[in-house]
Order: structure tokens, then C-alpha cells, then sequence
């Protein structure tokens, strides 16, 4: 049985929220629904949430392994000195018969006292504190600190011929009987292509912000800051500008791929982050077919990172990109069968 892998210490893995959790925050700020609904989908607690793909079968990179609770060391130890025995099942609690009728209320605000001005306890070597600089914390990665620079390597690679010959390729054209104008070069990825960088705008993409700053460090550091154009799009992302420069349009390099940072339609028509009035999911998705086109005729190749799970992908762009989960479990081997593919089909 393969085991899951556990989350570096450097990288602390988030806490999960409750339902209870969700309600308390949304009570206490105090929010319309549409932007209460925006918060419930982004934490995967929308109502009515929408499955863009109810029966059908999405394609891309994503750990497909069970995710399976850890038993804790003290009840792995519990569970030896049981030896394996089943133990009697809990005689069942006594409820009383009547029912009782209970009634949730605000507790008054409490009033500020001395204490709250008192120091809070610090940790054995942990640094005092001032009152002007900011408390920061340091939020967990999607990409896991140790597999991010493989991921993105094998996401932007391109093909690129080597200096070995293709003796498989040379044996084939010598059957064939064909005479060859130039010896064949065997394939290998490579970055010298650089890259284009389009950062999502969409509302679904605020929580991940830190996330997209750090993945702009981390591409420049791989491809160079030369190589590499960051871009920023709403909705669309054939009309991306520039960052910063609003005014000017994206326009594809021949050869150099695309890497997206994007929410991939989770918030289309028809889910519970949709907006009114806008545009349909057929005119969403052509606008990407659009785009993906534009690409491919510049012979660049366009691969999505998505921090959604899979089931949120539309099936329809799954077929016509390369989609990644942008998740810490994502594995760096799954990355590099989608870039096998790709050279196989070129």
C-alpha cells in the first residue's frame, strides 16, 4: 500500500473549516448574500454548488491517490495492545424523552479591562514584538517548497533537439528505404523558450494572490526574468495586457509557452459564484477556445495551473490543454506525462 506523503515542516498544511466556522464569520461580517455566496464557494461550501462535469471525465495533472486519514501514533499503539481484538461496541447514551427547547443568543460585547493591555506570552527565543510593525504569517504553499522547482520545470519545458541521433527514427527511414537529407536528433525538454505568465483576476483567485506572487519569483527564477512576461486578464484571456500597462494587448511569441494561474471556469454561468448579467458559459468557453487557438497557431504550448480540484474543470478545455492542480499532492511525475505526450505529438 503506497503511503501518502505527509506536508514538510516548512510548509504547514491549512486547517480545515467548519460549517459552524463559515456561519460565525458570515454573521459577524455582516455580508450581502452574493458576496456571502462568493465566500461559501471559495471554501467549497456554496449553496448550490454546480459540477461542471457531472458525468464526464476531466484531463489533466492531479494526484488521483486516496487521501486517507493518518491514525494517530497513540492509537496506533492502542490498536497493538489490543492485539487485533474487536471490542464491544458503547452501550448507547440515555436521552431524555422529552424535548428541550433551547435558544441561541449573542452574548453582550465585553467590556475592555486592564488585562487586555498586558504583553502576550511569548515563546523561549521568540523576538519582542512592537506595536508599528505588522504581524506576519507565514501561509503554506500550494506547491510544496521541495517539488515546486521539478513541477514548473517539466511544466514549461519545450522540445528541443539534442546533440544524440534518433536511432529509432534513422532505423525507420532505412526500412522505409527513404534517404535522409539530415540525421535525426532526439528530443529533450528544455526552457530556453521562455515563458508568458497570465495571472487570473477572477474573484475565485483573491485567496491565492500570495500564491501567484510567489509563482512569479519562483518562473523567473527558473526561465530568467528576461524570458519571462507576466500578463493579467479578466474573463478573457485573449485580451490580457501587460501588468501594469493596461492599455497595450498580449500577443503570443511563436515556440513560447503559456503558463495560466487561473480559476478555469469555476465561477462560469449556471454555479453559485456566477454573476449576473454575464456572459453565457458557451461565450466563455469559445473566448478560451479562442485563446487556446491563438496559441497553438504560434506554436506555443498553454498549460493551466488550477487551484480548484479537478471536478470544477470544464471537460471541454481538459481536452484542448494541459491543466494542472495546483495543489501540494500533485506530483511532479504527472507533469512530466503530460510533457511526453506533448513531444510525442509534435
Amino acid at each position: 500500500m503506497e503511503k501518502r506523503r505527509q506536508p514538510q515542516p516548512d510548509s504547514p498544511a491549512r486547517g480545515e473549516i467548519s460549517l459552524g466556522d463559515a456561519v460565525r464569520a458570515l454573521a459577524d461580517l455582516d455580508l450581502t448574500d452574493d458576496d456571502a455566496d462568493m465566500a461559501l464557494a471559495t471554501l467549497g461550501l456554496a449553496r448550490g454548488a454546480h459540477d461542471p462535469n457531472p458525468t464526464q471525465r476531466t484531463f489533466g495533472a492531479a494526484d488521483k491517490r486516496a487521501r486517507r486519514k493518518r491514525k494517530s501514533r497513540a492509537e496506533r499503539r492502542e490498536k497493538r495492545k489490543r492485539g487485533g481484538a474487536p471490542q464491544p461496541p458503547a452501550p448507547p447514551i440515555a436521552l431524555p424523552p422529552e424535548i428541550i427547547e433551547t435558544t441561541l443568543a449573542r452574548l453582550p460585547d465585553r467590556e475592555p479591562d486592564d488585562n487586555d493591555s498586558a504583553p502576550l506570552a511569548r515563546l523561549p527565543g521568540q523576538q519582542k514584538q512592537s506595536r508599528e510593525s505588522p504581524v506576519t504569517l507565514d501561509a503554506p504553499r500550494l506547491f510544496a517548497s521541495r517539488t515546486e522547482r521539478a513541477l514548473l520545470a517539466a511544466a514549461l519545458a519545450t522540445p528541443r533537439e539534442s546533440e544524440q541521433a534518433d536511432l529509432s527514427a534513422v532505423m525507420d527511414a532505412v526500412t522505409r528505404g527513404e534517404v535522409l537529407a539530415a540525421l535525426p536528433r532526439r528530443l529533450r525538454p528544455s526552457l530556453h523558450q521562455g515563458v508568458q505568465l497570465f495571472l487570473d483576476l477572477d474573484p475565485l483567485m483573491h485567496p491565492f494572490r500570495p500564491d501567484m506572487h510567489a509563482l512569479i519569483d519562483a518562473v523567473q527564477l527558473l526561465a530568467g526574468p528576461s524570458q519571462c512576461e507576466i500578463y493579467e486578464f479578466e474573463g478573457d484571456p485573449g485580451d490580457a495586457w501587460p501588468e501594469g500597462f493596461r492599455d497595450y494587448l498580449w500577443t503570443p511569441q511563436a515556440g513560447r509557452p503559456v503558463l495560466l494561474a487561473t480559476a478555469l471556469g469555476a465561477s462560469l454561468p449556471g454555479t453559485a459564484t456566477a454573476e449576473a448579467g454575464a456572459p453565457s458559459r458557451a461565450e466563455i468557453l469559445d473566448r478560451w477556445d479562442q485563446f487556446i487557438n491563438r496559441c497553438r497557431q504560434a506554436g506555443s504550448a498553454v498549460t493551466a495551473l488550477v487551484p480548484y480540484p479537478p471536478a470544477r474543470w470544464p471537460q471541454r478545455l481538459s481536452r484542448r490543454m494541459q491543466i494542472v492542480h495546483w495543489d501540494r499532492f500533485t506530483r511532479a511525475g504527472e507533469v512530466r506525462r503530460l510533457l511526453r505526450q506533448r513531444i510525442q505529438n509534435r
